[in-house]
């Protein structure tokens, strides 16, 4: 009984190792975006920015708009007010008055998938660039989406993105943690392998995007940007996905203002896995999950064996030498090189939750405007 379980463990530890280090190699494979001396501005793009009260956000969100350093001939920024119930319109609306901006604000009815949708289909340019209402926007993110498709014209290129906290031990969990998935996102697009991206950066053919209107009107509550990921992997190939690898194009966003905004983001991120169809995306998510659940078995099993609890610090042990591979690099591209202090207490802790969260999101269901 006890070989077997140990056999399982290795072999689950071998496949995750194998992935993360794949994950890692990825990452340093991804060439780091430079803008030719000689560049000039060519694309023209539309922002579609979904909000729900964001009034506490809007007026920086307006400043970064207005500082973005693009062509204004070639830009359109469309909000739309996905049915807010406090000031967010009226800021927006004064502000477009006030400046003469040309800030386009439509509304829009039900799910954030609606409000994108919205977005979609009033935009007019060729490219979209997908953020969110909480974001701060760096000036050149424009520039640097336009310099990449200038080298090679792709159906979708994930940005990255940046969550900044207090400064507490729980912010730095929760940075540590979404800079572990952003990085992981991108060192599996690294090595033509897909599974994730993230809507508060992302850019994506419009074109593309229309004929995928099947998402967008599902019954799912979120999610759009992981299923028109796997929508352009299926349709067109996995070469049809980049990421932009930019220092001066991280878009930074708050970390949830608390444990329960924390826990009902993850819970969402993680119900809509119910509907991922069997692709790398909904593979990668089994192997980590199924990853995570070993410690918590082999501490139980502890109290049976001694055994056991050796087994269960030799698996932390290189689960924490596996992402070290990873979130060392990464942890560097985002100016994060103070977490890795964290990470063998992260690492501990880090089973419990994501098992927790990945069980309590069988059964949960919840709109991103009531997390809010």
């Amino acid at each position: 009984m006890i070989s077997y379980i140990i056999y399982i463990s290795i072999i689950i530890a071998l496949i995750y190792g194998i992935t993360i280090i794949s994950f890692s190699f990825g990452w340093r494979k991804i060439k780091p975006l430079i803008v030719p001396s000689n560049y000039l501005p060519q694309n023209k793009f539309s922002i579609i920015i979904p909000f729900y009260n964001e009034e506490d956000n809007m007026s920086n969100l307006l400043e970064d708009i207005k500082n973005l350093k693009y062509p204004i001939h070639k830009l359109e920024v469309l909000m739309i007010d996905n049915e807010s119930k406090d000031n967010s319109a009226i800021i927006i609306r004064n502000y477009i008055f006030e400046n003469n901006s040309k800030i386009i604000i439509h509304n829009s009815l039900g799910s954030k998938k609606d409000a994108v949708w919205k977005g979609i289909n009033e935009s007019v340019h060729d490219y979209i660039i997908s953020l969110d209402g909480d974001c701060r926007i760096p000036q050149n993110l424009l520039k640097d989406f336009d310099a990449m498709l200038q080298k090679k014209s792709v159906k979708l290129i994930s940005g990255p993105v940046s969550f900044y906290s207090k400064g507490d031990l729980w912010g730095k969990f929760m940075e540590f943690e979404f800079m572990s998935l952003i990085a992981s996102g991108a060192g599996a697009i690294g090595i033509g392998m897909p599974i994730m991206v993230n809507a508060a950066n992302m850019l994506f053919e419009r074109k593309m995007a229309l004929k995928a209107e099947h998402i967008y009107k599902s019954n799912e509550e979120s999610g759009d940007d992981i299923f028109l990921l796997n929508y352009v992997v299926k349709n067109y190939g996995s070469d049809q996905v980049k990421f932009l690898k930019s220092k001066q194009s991280v878009v930074r966003t708050a970390a949830p203002k608390d444990i329960k905004s924390w826990v009902h983001q993850r819970l969402r991120w993680t119900a809509k896995a119910k509907s991922y169809s069997i692709n790398a995306t909904s593979i990668t998510a089994l192997l980590i999950l199924s990853f995570n659940l070993l410690p918590i078995v082999l501490l139980g099993m502890s109290f049976i064996n001694s055994w056991y609890i050796i087994a269960l610090g030799l698996i932390l042990i290189f689960k924490s030498l596996a992402d070290f591979t990873l979130l060392s690099a990464a942890s560097n591209f985002f100016s994060k090189k103070h977490l890795l202090k964290y990470l063998l207490f992260f690492e501990i802790i880090y089973p419990f939750y994501i098992v927790l969260i990945g069980f309590v999101s069988l059964f949960h269901k919840k709109e991103w405007k009531d997390e809010t």
